[in-house]
């Protein structure tokens, strides 16, 4: 257990697929995210609903880049197959090859002092990481009301 009381799971290294996904992308700021994944997430639902498909999986984050000048993100849900988007929906995919894998349990403001522990173990080990994080989250805050329960699993694709 981590001092601010979440717990992360064993890192461990694997082989992903790709996964086709549809997504909402945004720019976003420091405090901001949150909402505008929310609103990303309702967006796609929307979506998928009136395109009569149902996620394959839980909703997830990738992010894009990570810089200061530039937080991009995409946020949505995995699909069965690759479709076409619209205008703000559009279709992606989680990219396959080889990822750290780890779950973090605990409120989504813990998340990037895990996403350091897993930057961190991949640099230790000699990989270098490509790209930013990707955030599934296996539970939902309108079912696990004790964000202490949150389970997020955090993949890192490496170069």
């Amino acid at each position: 257990m981590n001092s601010d009381g979440s717990t992360t799971s064993d890192i461990t290294l694997q082989h992903v697929s790709a996964q086709p996904t549809l997504v909402v992308r945004f720019n976003f700021g420091g405090r901001d995210v949150g909402e505008l994944m929310g609103h990303a997430l309702d967006a796609v639902q929307e979506y998928l609903t009136r395109a009569q498909m149902s996620p394959v999986g839980p909703p997830f984050t990738r992010y894009l880049a990570m810089t200061d000048e530039v937080k991009r993100a995409e946020t949505g849900f995995p699909v069965e197959w690759a479709i076409e988007g619209g205008d703000l929906v559009v279709a992606s995919q989680l990219p396959a090859g080889r990822v750290a894998r780890m779950v973090h349990t605990g409120p989504y403001e813990n998340l990037m002092d895990a996403h350091n522990t897993m930057v961190d173990w991949i640099r230790d080990r000699g990989l270098t990481p490509a790209g930013g994080p990707i955030e599934i989250y296996l539970n939902d805050p309108f079912d696990v009301t004790d964000a202490s329960e949150y389970q997020t699993e955090i993949i890192w694709p490496i170069e």
